[in-house]
């Protein structure tokens, strides 16, 4: 940039290097970048994500001289917070240095997502919101300080590591719901046990409120990831069964496997790096996958999925036990009719790949309209919407997610499936509740309590006096989230029907284990 074109400014220079101060006292670190720079006015043009309104030229740093007083000096915070940050090939690393910014309007303009299918789903600045204002510092804090002591050591700092780090330091999400999304997401949990689906009409008498009240609580609620609607796809009727598979200790390779393969759904990931992993596997595959065995790894059909909303987290901790015996006893056998929810089948009418962009993007963004439709190059698509829902592909409803409704706790608990209900019917009485029931090499309920901080170790306690031998596992998950999943379009076989999944490959990269068996 011509000289001409700049306007020295010497406050700007030393504004940066008094927030360098800031922050070392912030971290308690010094820069591990070069910090001997001028920062200056000028034109800015072609700046670039994440570092918009700024251009870098080493020793120069040039600000766009057209930014509002309060974006040049949020500008001011996070380039100097990128100083403290390692230099890795993902831009996700400097929404730290945004967040630690303070400017949402700067922010908002750069936008980021990753994926990592064993990992829920990262959205920037979306997934920093979500975090308690008042323990921001603190993990800016803590990520910042152990990204800088793997560089220290000359460690890989990898985009899921950095993940994997900021969900350990921020807990799971905090969002904040006013009372009347809170009765709506209560509604919509009990819509779901007792009548299948969600619909806002349901919403509005089980709530007590106007139904333009619970639309806009509806959409808030989306907005926040707290649930996921008005549209989603019903899995079995696409052919495809989930099998949830135990992991312990996996290797690199195979958690890279599977965060890139196209049948990861979801994965509870414990404190002790055994990881629960939701695969969707087409119904032609299945006779395999119920055969297999393994040394550290486990698979089993699911046949049942129930989610419990607890009404009052604030609960007592010494009613914890009280209450969950009370909850356990009371319930009733399982019937087995739940089993046949779950029961895989080819569509009932003919699919094509634009089908299936279509599906993906209902699965995406919860809705499409027929314009998009149109433009995947779909004839008379309100013909074609309608033939997804009639076929059950396409269900209506909002499902809650689990976001926002406490710390997660994965358990798995040995026992029949007549006593599904009566694991259900113990935690549902002490805490929001995701569970599990799958048959095969790993039988019994696996599933993620949503807990209230404070009762943590009560319920804990509580579930080990209660089914005693048959609890095998009980830690605070690392990772608990909203599936990552894409609807693999590619892999569609239009003659068959079905999805075509790569058993080869999946059985290369579990060999040693499979092989052990």
């Amino acid at each position: 940039m011509p000289l001409n074109e700049i306007e020295k400014n010497e406050e700007l220079t030393e504004k940066f290097l008094r927030e360098i101060q800031n922050i070392r006292f912030l971290l308690g670190e010094s820069p591990i970048r070069n910090i001997d720079k001028k920062v200056v006015l000028g034109r800015v043009e072609g700046s670039s994500c994440p570092r918009i309104g700024v251009i870098d030229e080493g020793d120069l740093i040039i600000v766009d001289k057209n930014l509002s007083t309060d974006e040049i000096d949020a500008i001011m915070k996070r380039e100097a917070f990128i100083n403290f940050l390692p230099e890795v090939d993902f831009p996700q690393i400097y929404d730290l240095a945004c967040f630690y910014s303070g400017h949402l309007g700067l922010w908002s303009k750069c936008p980021s997502r990753a994926r990592l299918r064993t990992l829920p789903i990262y959205r920037s600045p979306e997934d920093f919101l979500s975090i308690n204002p008042k323990n921001a510092l603190d993990v800016i804090r803590s990520v910042t300080k152990s990204l800088i002591s793997l560089w220290r050591e000359g460690r890989r700092i990898t985009l899921r590591k950095f993940l994997e780090l900021l969900m350990a330091a921020r807990g799971y999400p905090y969002i904040h719901m006013s009372k009347k999304e809170k009765r709506v997401l209560s509604s919509i949990v009990y819509a779901l046990a007792h009548e299948g689906e969600a619909k806002i009409e349901r919403l509005s008498i089980k709530s007590g409120l106007s139904l333009a009240t619970v639309s806009r609580a509806v959409r808030e609620l989306v907005n926040k990831g707290v649930i996921v609607g008005p549209y989603v796809l019903y899995l079995s009727r696409l052919g495809l069964s989930t099998y949830l598979m135990e992991l312990r200790n996996p290797k690199d390779e195979e958690i890279r496997f599977l965060d890139e393969f196209p049948f990861t759904y979801s994965a509870f990931i414990t404190s002790s790096d055994t990881y629960y992993v939701n695969l969707l596997i087409p119904h032609q595959i299945e006779p395999i996958f119920k055969n297999l065995r393994g040394l550290g790894i486990r698979f089993g059909k699911r046949v049942a999925l129930s989610f419990d909303m607890m009404q009052d987290p604030l609960i007592s901790p010494e009613l914890v036990l009280e209450r969950m015996i009370d909850g356990y006893y009371s319930a009733k056998e399982t019937p087995e009719e739940m089993k046949e929810l779950t029961s895989p089948r080819k569509p009932l009418i003919p699919l094509d790949r634009k089908d299936l962009l279509a599906l993906k993007e209902i699965d995406e963004r919860g809705r499409v309209s027929r314009d998009q439709l149109r433009g995947m190059g779909l004839p008379n698509p309100a013909e074609r919407f309608s033939k997804y829902r009639k076929a059950g592909i396409v269900v209506k409803g909002y499902f809650p997610t689990g976001l926002g409704m406490g710390e997660g706790i994965v358990f798995r608990i040995d026992v029949p499936f007549k006593d599904f209900l009566r694991i259900e019917g113990a935690f549902s009485r002490v805490c929001s509740v995701i569970l599990s029931f799958t048959e095969g090499d790993l039988s019994g309920v696996t599933g993620v309590a949503l807990v209230n901080g404070e009762i943590i170790g009560p319920l804990m306690r509580a579930a080990k006096i209660l089914f005693r031998e048959r609890l095998e596992l009980m830690e605070p998950a690392i990772a608990a989230g909203p599936s990552s999943w894409q609807v693999p379009v590619d892999l569609w076989n239009e003659e068959k029907q079905e999805f075509e999944f790569d058993i080869r490959s999946f059985m290369e990269v579990f060999s040693d284990r499979i092989k052990g068996s």
